[in-house]
This record gives C-alpha cells, structure tokens and sequence, in this order.
C-alpha cells in the first residue's frame, strides 16, 4: 500500500525489559492469506460441500532495505537461532497492524555497480493484528526518522 511502510523488528531486550528495534523495512512487500478447505462431501453425492479450514498468512519481502551491517547481522542471526520476528504495518508514523512470524528465509545478493539486495519471507505465527501490544504492558510506536 502506498504510503505505508512493513518494519521487521527484533526484540534485543529481556523476557523483564523487552526492547524492539527496527532492523529493515520493506521496498516491496506481499502479503498472502490462505484458508485450507476441509472437504465434508459423501461418497453418494456428487456436489462438494466444504467448510474452512485452518487459516495461514505469509509475507515475502523482495528489496528489503536494511540500513547498516550491524542490522544485517541481528537479522541473519535471528534467522539463524531460530528466533521470532515481529512484523508491523506503520502508516503516518504510526504502527496500524503487527504479528509475530518466523523467518523462513533469507537471500542477499550482491551486484556489481548497483545496491545490494536482501530478500526474505516470513511465515505468520497465528493471526496478524489489527493493534499494537506485544507482550504484557508494552504498548508504543516506531517512528524511522
């Protein structure tokens, strides 16, 4: 969406004293949601009669800008520890949506006379959220100056 901006933030803090950083932020971003089918059909009958089933959302994000080598490193090892990510969707300078994900993977490429590119995508862990708490009493916006 245009004029919106996907974060990708690590908690560096505590379980005592979270402290969420922004370590990139999307140059092009997609955002995929997918409800699984159960199939409720009988045999004797040749219409299908379904219901929906479990529920998943993933997030590619192709250009993703990362502004130093420090953030680059804290990424690349939560991807490699296996450690949670928060994604959140800030518009205005305020966080409008967020969820939790995991990183599934992570490519960086390297071209001769031209930027860098990091390329990752992330599974969502539950549901993404149309709210800005994380954990128990931390409640706050990111704003990238």
């Amino acid at each position: 969406m245009n004029g919106s901006l996907l974060l990708v933030m690590l908690d560096l803090g505590t379980v005592l004293v979270p402290d969420y950083q922004v370590v990139g932020c999307q140059r092009d971003a997609t955002f995929e949601e997918a409800s699984d089918t159960i199939d409720n059909s009988c045999k004797s009958s040749r219409s299908m009669r379904v219901e929906p089933g479990r529920y998943s959302s993933t997030v590619t994000l192709d250009f993703l800008y990362v502004a130093n080598r420090s953030d680059f490193l804290k990424l690349k090892n939560a991807n490699r520890d296996g450690e949670m990510v928060i994604l959140a969707r800030q518009e205005d300078g305020v966080i409008v949506q967020r969820a939790n994900a995991k990183i599934d993977s992570m490519s960086a490429s390297f071209p001769d006379q031209a930027e860098s590119v990091i390329s990752s995508s992330f599974t969502v862990d539950g549901e993404i959220l149309n709210l800005w708490v994380i954990g128990v009493g931390v409640i706050g916006s990111v704003f990238i100056g």
